[in-house]
């Protein structure tokens, strides 16, 4: 057990490294939860089956000395009364209690073979079992009389509880705690020691493994060369220092050069004395490790200014730049499945370093590539250098001026959406920092576009999208339908909070579990871990999973003091994640310009405000397009009026959606069809025929009403069973869920008809 515990602490000759990590080769520390006060009092439970169910009055478990443990499951405990070791995997520990040293006294030496993780074990072998019986009954209670009656007419053989002894794993996996995985069946062994025997038949494989039999061939040809992705968390070094004692310590210094010449190339800073009067801001350098889960992974250094020691009005004046919306992102996937458009993307090669810094500002030379004799010399910055305040901004707006020079216009909907409709040529440019969707209907007009930006920027065609901002994307044709999805962020959110192997569930949330704030006889989780959670969460949510955005909407609200229920409602939606992480959204349907929206509202199902929650979707092309579940910012006074304020939410989104494709020249069909299954809100928008009941609603609600008038929205009434937005305002239960993934367009990802 010492050991044990030895090989589980870091060390400063493995580089704060665990033994453990390194002779296992393994990413993450392994866990020490499972270890106990050595010596303490534990009760190892005995299964019913050998007690027996006549015998209610028998002991359910025999009370031992913790030794240490096995594996991750099981214990190895000392039996005082029979003097022999137990081995077992229910057991209750009193960490602050112990035997008597009295009852050690005589122990003889086992004579059983001590198995470590090390020893080579064959599944096929018999395997020794060692038996403790129960513990005598105590004098102060009396056998029963049909307990004397059976003794006296057969032999002395007591029940036996019994603990195989199993073998340590070679490799040790974190998985949940609550999966099915960690708790192996227990099969009760008899006293006596059975040599198991094995037929000499041959086995067949079953069906289902047949099936992934012929599939694994069809998939590759080489299996011993096949990629296995993995979607744990990259081992990037936080420092210079770290990276050089990395295994991988040649890449990540080579990229760090790169990175510096790159800086030189570009003029970014000129090496001048210290200056007194100004403020010198630090560096750093940033280690990256991009698409880790495929064959080839990119290692990337990024020297960057401590940004946040920068001085308003002296180092920097505006910093806020604009990015594509994710709406945004998802209308021009279904234009271009509309109109047929090809999708490829570009990237910027060092972005921030193509634009003059507005400030003077000094930074300080990066660590370890000082130059000589002028070690306290700074860098006066001529271009914009990543981690400043201003630097996006900047960028931004020199990206701008170039697209409006070639001859783009700005979207007046989103400010990173750009249009080219001129001669014969119809080209849409979407914007997010330094990565580049362009949208065209040829090859030369995708290159008209390369090749105008390469004469001011240097940037990489890197073909048809196929991730863009954690996307998955997949078409089968380059002109075909759009497969929307985040399978391998969800991967990797996964590994992240160690839920890769967790049990999955058929819904994001329990129907029958209220959350409300913590109260002060509840206990408080880990807050930190929550908010990672769900931050993480809320990123799959904001793209292509409208299933769980109430599941995290409603989260998100206890995010200041989370409870341990709250925390259990996140790790049941990470498995929800888990049965769904290759869902995706697609753009498959009818090629016309019609905008469909649904508007639904749970009235007053917040127990803490009373307020009520809605839903809001918008289809194009049988895809979903626009998608929102919030809580009320007002506390609705009947279900007509959360019904109500609903729909002027979903009027505001119609307008915006409308707007964005006339900017884009996409002639979308007007009014947008917007249903409900509130009649009464219906009604209400027609004609105010219960002033009495809603004159106290504000003046902003009704905007519904204005934008009916004006012929922008129409309304339909919808049967409560087709209403899609239900499942933006509460937890369903897994039929109903089921039918909403569908009615959702949800499919997964890749087609199970292709072999992509």
């Amino acid at each position: 057990t010492a050991v044990k515990i030895r090989n589980r602490l870091p060390t400063k000759a493995l580089n704060g490294r665990t033994p453990h990590e390194v002779w296992f080769n393994e990413r993450h520390r392994p866990s020490i939860r499972h270890f106990r006060q050595f010596g303490c009092i534990a009760y190892a439970q005995i299964p019913i089956k050998n007690i027996g169910r006549s015998n209610k009055v028998a002991p359910r478990s025999i009370q031992c000395c913790y030794l240490g443990v096995i594996g991750t499951k099981l214990y190895r405990l000392w039996d005082p009364v029979h003097k022999r070791i137990v081995i077992s995997r229910d057991v209750i520990f009193h960490e602050n209690q112990f035997l008597n040293p009295s009852v050690f006294g005589n122990i003889q030496h086992s004579q059983h073979k001590f198995q470590t993780p090390f020893d080579p074990m064959n599944d096929t072998e018999p395997t020794n079992y060692i038996v403790s019986p129960h513990p005598p009954r105590p004098a102060y209670r009396p056998t029963p009389p049909a307990a004397n009656r059976a003794s006296q007419a057969q032999p002395s053989t007591s029940t036996a509880f019994t603990a195989p002894i199993i073998p340590r794993p070679t490799t040790y996996e974190f998985s949940d705690s609550e999966s099915d995985h960690e708790e192996l069946p227990f099969t009760p062994i008899q006293t006596k020691i059975i040599q198991l025997r094995h037929s000499n038949r041959s086995r067949q494989p079953s069906h289902k493994a047949r099936e992934n039999q012929a599939q694994a061939k069809l998939t590759t040809t080489t299996p011993s060369l096949q990629h296995i992705p993995s979607f744990a968390p990259p081992e990037e070094p936080s420092s210079i220092e770290e990276a050089l004692r990395s295994p991988h310590a040649t890449q990540w210094l080579e990229a760090y050069h790169i990175e510096n010449n790159s800086l030189e190339a570009n003029g970014t800073w000129t090496l001048v004395p210290r200056p007194v009067d100004r403020k010198v801001i630090g560096t750093k350098v940033v280690f990256r490790l991009k698409d880790a889960e495929t064959p080839t992974p990119r290692f990337k250094a990024r020297i960057v200014a401590q940004g946040y020691t920068q001085i308003p009005g002296l180092d920097y004046t505006d910093t806020f730049a604009p990015v594509v919306k994710a709406a945004s992102i998802r209308i021009l996937f279904a234009i271009a499945f509309i109109l047929q458009l090809l999708i490829f993307q570009f990237d910027f090669e060092t972005a921030f370093l193509n634009t003059k810094i507005d400030h003077e500002v000094y930074v300080e030379q990066p660590p370890y590539l000082e130059v000589r004799n002028r070690r306290d010399w700074v860098y006066l910055l001529n271009k914009a250098l990543y981690g400043l305040k201003q630097s996006p901004l900047l960028w931004s707006n020199d990206l701008k001026d170039a697209l409006i020079e070639i001859g783009f216009e700005q979207s007046i909907a989103d400010e990173s959406i750009f249009v080219y409709d001129k001669n014969g040529f119809y080209i849409i440019i979407a914007v997010y920092v330094d990565d580049i969707l362009a949208l065209a209907k040829t090859h030369d007009e995708i290159q008209f576009v390369y090749k105008s930006l390469s004469q001011k920027f240097k940037l990489r065609n890197l073909g048809p999208v196929k991730k863009f901002l954690g996307l998955d994307i997949y078409r089968p044709t380059p002109t075909g339908p759009v497969y929307l999805s985040q399978s391998t962020y969800a991967r990797k959110m996964l590994h992240k909070f160690y839920m890769a192997k967790c049990n999955p569930v058929k819904t994001p949330c329990e129907s029958s579990v209220q959350l409300h704030k913590r109260t002060p006889d509840e206990e408080s989780a880990n807050g930190e871990l929550y908010r990672q959670m769900i931050g993480s969460l809320m990123f799959l949510a904001q793209y292509a999973r409208p299933d769980i955005s109430y599941a995290v909407s409603a989260l998100s609200q206890f995010n200041k003091d989370p409870s341990i229920h709250h925390f259990r409602a996140v790790k049941h939606l990470l498995r929800y994640i888990q049965a769904t992480k290759d869902l995706s959204i697609v753009f498959n349907g009818n090629s016309n310009n019609s905008l469909i929206g649904y508007s639904d509202a749970n009235y007053a199902n917040n127990p803490d405000d009373r307020k009520s929650t809605s839903g809001i979707l918008f289809f194009i092309a049988n895809g979903i397009i626009s998608f929102q579940s919030s809580k009320q910012s007002v506390i609705a006074m009947s279900t007509m009026e959360s019904e109500y304020m609903a729909l002027s939410e979903a009027a505001k989104e119609a307008i915006f959606l409308l707007k964005l494709l006339r900017s884009l020249k996409f002639d979308a069909n007007q009014p947008v069809l917007i249903k409900t299954d509130s009649e009464s809100a219906l009604d209400h928008v027609k004609n105010n025929v219960k002033h009495a009941r809603t004159k106290h609603i504000d003046i902003r609600h009704h905007f519904i009403r204005s934008a009916c008038s004006d012929g922008h929205v129409t309304l339909q009434h919808v049967p409560s069973a087709s209403q899609i937005a239900d499942v933006l305002t509460k937890p369903l239960g897994a039929t109903k869920h089921a039918e909403a993934i569908k009615m959702l367009n949800l499919v997964p990802f890749p087609p199970t008809s292709n072999t992509h």
